[in-house]
């Protein structure tokens, strides 16, 4: 009973401090493992569904064996193959109807209506294109890990290299007129006016995806396996580590009307659900 007791303390002490420190994510639901390495999930909120893009293989390879499924907010599937003949695809972003996915040279273009893909554009010097966002004019941003470098697709599907010379940069999101990217470890922004600012530095080199959730704020995931919540001051909070699991944490999406983060966890197949708790 003595024993029970000390737990019990111990564990009420380590919720207590987890309070203190800001930030929790409670787990809610995982799928079967039915996902080919899972790498990014968007949600989408005109129909209340999620996108789930599968490499399906290597993460460079250009075999055509990638795919972008449909799921339902509470994890069940809508359509396991949305979209087929893929190479490897990764970030997604979506404006009005139409879903962008960055998949190795090629950002492709898809009427969500239709599951059609529309049009695609070849990015120029482009090597292992990774996440997605586009801004609210319609503007989309690609980013490629291997070059460092940050394209911008406008309207018209003319292209150019809007940031380069970064280490590796992954995981973007357009936020408030700005444009966050994760790069190696620190969390960034580009204003309208071209001002460049860090947020965050000291999290795991992997930095993934990028969800913003209460005003600016974010829950920025890291390949390896931990999940942070970062503060508007910078301040790092780890709220997910699952390294001991092996268990990765991709590319993440977030619906804000239930506070949920959506995870791929990449080679373990399955998509997982976590209800963010401030």
């Amino acid at each position: 009973m003595a024993f029970i007791k000390h737990l019990q303390l111990l564990i009420g002490g380590l919720l207590l401090f987890g309070i203190s420190m800001g930030q929790k994510l409670e787990k809610i639901w995982e799928t079967d493992s039915i996902f080919p390495v899972p790498e990014s999930v968007l949600y989408y909120s005109k129909t209340n569904q999620l996108f789930v893009s599968n490499i399906d293989g290597s993460p460079s390879a250009k075999d055509g064996k990638g795919s972008l499924a449909r799921l339902n907010a509470d994890g069940s599937t809508s359509a396991a193959n949305w979209a087929t003949g893929l190479n490897a695809p990764k970030g997604m972003g979506f404006y009005g109807n139409e879903l962008y996915v960055a998949d190795a040279d090629v950002l492709r273009i898809y009427n969500i209506s239709t599951a059609k893909q529309i049009d695609s554009v070849a990015i120029t010097g482009a090597v292992f294109l990774n996440d997605v966002t586009v801004d609210d004019s319609g503007n989309v941003y690609i980013s490629d890990s291997r070059t460092g470098t940050i394209h911008k697709v406008n309207a018209q599907r003319n292209q150019q290299a809007f940031i380069s010379g970064l280490k590796g940069p992954n995981g973007l999101l357009w936020h408030n007129s700005r444009l966050y990217y994760a790069d190696r470890g620190q969390l960034w922004y580009r204003s309208a006016a071209g001002q460049v600012v860090k947020v965050a530095e000291g999290m795991d080199a992997s930095t993934d995806g990028i969800v913003a959730v209460d005003g600016d704020a974010f829950v920025v995931s890291c390949w390896v396996g931990i999940v942070y919540h970062v503060a508007a001051n910078g301040t790092l909070t780890t709220m997910l580590d699952l390294k001991a699991e092996k268990v990765n944490t991709a590319d993440i999406g977030y619906n804000p009307s239930t506070k949920t983060v959506f995870i791929p966890t990449f080679f373990k197949n399955k998509v997982m659900a976590y209800r963010f708790l401030p």
